[in-house]
C-alpha cells in the first residue's frame, strides 16, 4: 500500500474515528520534451533543434516524448486538450459501519 498521505479524523459528538488518505495515482513515468515541429528534433535551453542544427522560432516548438522503441511523436495544443483530466475536489464515502438512520444533522 502507498505511504500515507494524511492522518485525519472525522468526529461525530463523542465518537472519533481516525482516517488515513493514501494516493490513488501511480506514477508513469512519460516523459515530455520540447521538439521542433517539422522535423521532430530535441530542443535544448536555446531552442536549437538536434535534427537541422538550426535555432528555432518559439512559434515552431511542439511537445514530443519518445517511446521506448526511439521514435518521437510530436503532440499539438488540440491533441493535449483532448485529455479527459478531472479535477475532482471531494471525497466520496464508499462505505459506512453506520447505517444511514441513526446520523442525525442538525
Amino acid at each position: 500500500m502507498p505511504p500515507a498521505i494524511s492522518r485525519l479524523a472525522i468526529t461525530f459528538g463523542l465518537v472519533s474515528v481516525p482516517v488515513t488518505l493514501h494516493s490513488v495515482i501511480e506514477e508513469q513515468g512519460l516523459t515530455m520534451h520540447l521538439v521542433h515541429a517539422e522535423d521532430a528534433g530535441r530542443i535544448r535551453l536555446r531552442r536549437t533543434c538536434e535534427a537541422c542544427g538550426r535555432e528555432v522560432p518559439k512559434d515552431q516548438v511542439a511537445r514530443g516524448y519518445t517511446d521506448p522503441g526511439g521514435r518521437t511523436v510530436v503532440l499539438t495544443d488540440d491533441d493535449l486538450d483532448q485529455l479527459p483530466l478531472p479535477s475532482i475536489k471531494s471525497v466520496d464515502v464508499l462505505a459506512s459501519s453506520t447505517p444511514p438512520r441513526s446520523i442525525h444533522c442538525s
